[in-house]
């Protein structure tokens, strides 16, 4: 999630505007100084006339650049972040902004300009709307993404559905199951123990905050708990269906298995 945004006049390397939603204050006249430096070195090191520094990681931040006419535009943004999605979002911003203020499209405007940065304070707002429609969508597609990482799970785990009507072997697995989960990331205690199956879809992903990292690791050691479980209690003969059943099932979702970064772990189980 973008997290800056700086509007910086290239010649002058003078900031005419900047918003921040991170709490440390960053003098804007400084780092402007330093951020146009670096695109005025990329762009003597370029060989391509005009080209000049697109997006770099620094900081533990993602900077994405994006230059026009007499102005370069920088967003500082989460280094995790697609800079594919932060490209097509600066250039939002940047059509936005001269849509707002037409006057920087007249020639040699900043000859002229006072140096006042209040001239350009109208288009917080509009950024500031900007910022809380891309938050909505990026909430929805993470939730959207973590579902889908726990369905799939969930298909895998359901394979075993057939034996957990045994007490014994049921027992046994819950216990271990139940042990582990003390041991992981607190939204683990949602998922629920019933009598033919163990329910992962019970973890909020759309109205609780869950890191995905560690919803991934807590699945991943999860799972491999619950096989390990099952490879002590099930016979080869016993194991083999359920193993063919998972296959074919990674088949079938191979696409979303992929897309979810998990088929090379699977394949590493199951083939």
């Amino acid at each position: 999630m973008i997290q800056s945004l700086w509007v910086v006049e290239a010649k002058s390397a003078r900031s005419i505007f900047n918003k921040s939603y991170l709490e440390e204050a960053i003098d804007p006249d400084l780092l402007s100084s330093f951020l146009t430096a670096l695109h005025q070195i990329s762009m003597t090191l370029s060989r391509k006339k005009g080209v000049g520094i697109e997006n770099i990681d620094m900081a533990g931040f993602r900077w994405v650049y994006e230059v026009k006419n007499d102005l370069i535009f920088i967003i500082v943004a989460n280094k995790k972040d697609d800079s594919r999605i932060l490209k097509k979002q600066i250039n939002i911003i940047v059509d936005l902004f001269y849509d707002e203020f037409k006057f920087l499209n007249k020639k040699d405007f900043f000859k002229k300009w006072n140096g006042r940065r209040d001239k350009f304070n109208s288009f917080e707002p509009i950024l500031n709307h900007l910022m809380d429609q891309w938050y909505s969508a990026e909430k929805i597609t993470h939730s959207a993404r973590l579902l889908d990482l726990l369905d799939v799970y969930q298909q895998v785990f359901d394979a075993y559905k057939a034996h957990l009507a045994k007490n014994n072997e049921r027992e046994f697995v819950y216990d271990k199951l139940k042990a582990l989960i003390k041991k992981l990331a607190p939204c683990f205690e949602q998922v629920t123990f019933r009598k033919k199956m163990i329910d992962l879809l019970e973890i909020d992903v759309i109205t609780e905050s869950i890191d995905e990292i560690e919803l991934r690791l807590g699945l991943k050691k999860l799972f491999e708990e619950y096989v390990a479980c099952w490879d002590k209690v099930l016979t080869k003969k016993e194991l083999e269906p359920i193993h063919k059943k998972i296959q074919r099932y990674i088949k079938d979702d191979w696409d979303r298995i992929e897309h979810l970064n998990l088929s090379k772990f699977f394949l590493t189980h199951f083939l």
